[in-house]
């Protein structure tokens, strides 16, 4: 059974243990509850990360400590070092309510890493890797085009969230399962273009858009090339890009 360590930033009286169904050993970076703000010189905690198979970080400030990494809410549910369990202060629930599903998805995430039922899988370099050449990039893209499979994966890179702020920096492709790149944009010339455009005549491209921030700097995207299918997972979508789609399928 796997040894586990949960820490927070100062006792609490929350329990834990409805949420996990493996035993832990709980502590806290610092043991006076008074402390309205835990500063480093206010921490006290002794603990060896070797003694333990897992520790679960709960808060910002534990996450912080431990990591050295600042945001907890984008590493919720992950793992971090593969040792150290990110987790949301469950107290934040009482006054961002929309929050409490992202904590439930993070407790079921790491309850399955402790039993083993998932795993972090690692891709070796010949199978995820970096494209900062043009031979290389029209290497890939015809290894793309010659792919039995008739779909493929892409994916902008940008500067900023929003799209008038921002420029390309790159993009994602795959055309295979457990494989893909990231292609810096400044390789795209007019071979490459032409490359992509014989890959997008021939393929169906699943193009993953988070928010209608991306619209903009998608329907330039998807504006340069002749033809391209595409089918766009999308949360929120500006109807001047699906009209563009629709007018490209």
């Amino acid at each position: 059974m796997a040894k586990v360590a949960l820490i927070e930033t100062k006792p609490t009286s929350t329990n834990f243990d409805k949420y996990f169904e493996f035993e832990f050993d709980r502590f806290a970076l610092c043991s006076d509850s008074s402390v309205a703000k835990v500063l480093k010189k206010d921490v006290d905690l002794e603990i060896s990360a070797d003694d333990y198979d897992w520790l679960i970080l709960v808060g910002a400030e534990a996450f912080k400590f431990f990591t050295r990494k600042t945001s907890v809410t984008e590493y919720n549910g992950k793992i971090i070092d593969e040792k150290f369990l990110a987790l949301i202060n469950p107290a934040i629930i009482k006054f961002k309510p929309e929050a409490k599903k992202s904590f439930e998805e993070a407790i079921e995430s790491i309850s399955g890493y402790v039993s083993g039922e998932l795993k972090v899988e690692k891709l070796s370099e010949d199978k995820c890797y970096g494209i900062q050449d043009k031979e290389t990039a029209i290497a890939y893209i015809q290894k793309a085009i010659d792919h039995p499979l008739s779909y493929v994966a892409l994916d902008s890179e940008t500067s900023a969230l929003y799209c008038r702020d921002g420029y390309m920096l790159g993009f994602s492709l795959s055309y295979e399962p457990d494989h893909g790149i990231y292609c810096d944009a400044d390789v795209i010339d007019e071979d490459v273009e032409a490359k992509m455009q014989e890959l997008f005549n021939k393929k169906t491209v699943v193009f993953t858009m988070r928010s209608s921030t991306y619209s903009g700097l998608f329907t330039t995207l998807i504006s340069s090339f002749q033809t391209l299918k595409i089918q766009c997972l999308c949360i929120i979508c500006s109807m001047k890009t699906l009209a563009l789609m629709d007018s490209n399928n």
